[in-house]
């Protein structure tokens, strides 16, 4: 990657691209299921590929591995909590909508300003509360709303699932020591998530070390578009745009989600349901937008460039 830091239109523009990338991962993931490959072994050659080729660059700008815990702290977290997260993720997707999907796991940075309000980083204030308001009832709405038929409860707590993971993931990331090189720290999130869905699934004999054609240009993609150039794009775009503005930009990510589900699989969104996606995005707007030490942490995408 360029040390080049482009301008903050261009910043905010590749993150933009960035969010759309990572809105991808849905309709990337209908038709690889619909090939009937196990979850295990979707995620399990996506992120190995992803690791591949980020490990390359890694390689190729000679950046910093990082001993002790810069090292063990990113793989074990994608072994445990990112392998988990993206399986609850695609496990949602087989009984979801797209954009539903793609909702439920943006409440994350709802559930890090609650966590915070509940461990005392940060205090209770009109905005705060607003937010949290517009996000469940903008939720409530996309779920309870008329036009949807019948929304599989279980999806629905594997989404929930999905997003409080990638809450304890966020948190997780927080903590990784100051030497740490976000780059590396992404080759060993993705190695240790796809050793982790790769043993998983040989142990659960539905692992597939040698994945049909069909299959495989779908998982190209995800790991191609959805995973490594959906981080580049973001870790290059947030040194112009800056953590706040990327964060907003963001949003374009259910936003296109949504969107894609309904023109490409006629995903029952109707006004009400727009309504509720426009109250979540609003959430995370304001909550992109306000002060405090966890703004910190919903701000800052760079500490998790990978979906």
């Amino acid at each position: 990657m360029s040390s080049a830091v482009p301008s903050r239109r261009l910043g905010v523009l590749l993150c933009g691209l960035s969010a759309i990338a990572f809105a991808l991962l849905g309709p990337f993931g209908i038709p690889a299921f619909a090939t009937g490959a196990s979850v295990n072994t979707v995620i399990g050659w996506r992120f190995l590929l992803a690791a591949a080729v980020v490990w390359v660059v890694v390689a190729v700008s000679r950046r910093p591995l990082g001993r002790g815990r810069a090292l063990w702290q990113p793989l074990l977290m994608g072994a445990v909590l990112y392998a988990t997260q993206s399986g609850l993720y695609f496990l949602a997707l087989q009984r979801l909508t797209v954009g539903l999907t793609s909702l439920l796991l943006y409440t994350m940075p709802v559930m890090v300003v609650l966590v915070s309000l509940a461990t005392g980083r940060e205090r209770a204030n009109v905005r705060v509360l607003a937010a949290l308001t517009l996000a469940v009832g903008g939720v409530g709405l996309t779920l309870l709303g008329p036009g949807v038929g019948a929304v599989s409860g279980l999806g629905v707590l594997f989404g929930l699932g999905s997003a409080v993971v990638y809450t304890v993931y966020f948190f997780g990331m927080d903590t990784l020591p100051d030497r740490t090189d976000r780059v590396s720290a992404t080759a060993l999130i993705c190695t240790g998530a796809a050793a982790a869905h790769i043993v998983v699934g040989n142990l659960r004999g539905v692992f597939d070390w040698r994945p049909p054609g069909d299959l495989m240009i779908w998982v190209v993609a995800m790991a191609g578009v959805s995973t490594v150039l959906a981080m580049m794009l973001l870790l290059t775009g947030i040194r112009g745009a800056g953590a706040s503005r990327a964060s907003v930009v963001s949003c374009l990510e259910p936003i296109t989600a949504v969107t894609l589900g309904a023109s490409l699989f006629a995903d029952p969104f109707g006004p009400v349901q727009w309504l509720g996606t426009a109250g979540v995005v609003a959430a995370v707007v304001l909550l992109a937008l306000r002060s405090g030490p966890s703004a910190a942490v919903v701000a800052e995408p760079e500490s998790m460039v990978v979906r």
